[in-house]
């Protein structure tokens, strides 16, 4: 069997990324070093999921990840 068969291609803030098939949106932010920032918000293919669900919600080809950050300013 191809090792690139055991991949996926999603997109993180429009950059596309190889993946595992079992990851979930937990291991992106924690390889963004985001997954224990606070005021971090993440939608998935246009979803926005709360921080408790990313352990679960599992990733599919082609799935699309948009990260935000919290900013101050004024």
């Amino acid at each position: 069997m191809n090792s690139a068969s055991n991949l996926y291609t999603v997109f993180v803030n429009d950059e596309a990324k190889q993946v595992p098939k079992d990851t979930s949106v937990f291991t992106i932010m924690r390889e963004l070093s985001l997954a224990e920032t606070a005021g971090v918000a993440v939608s998935l293919n246009d979803a926005v999921i709360s921080k408790s669900e990313w352990q679960t919600k599992w990733l599919k080809h082609l799935d699309r990840i948009l990260v935000i950050r919290a900013t101050q300013g004024g």
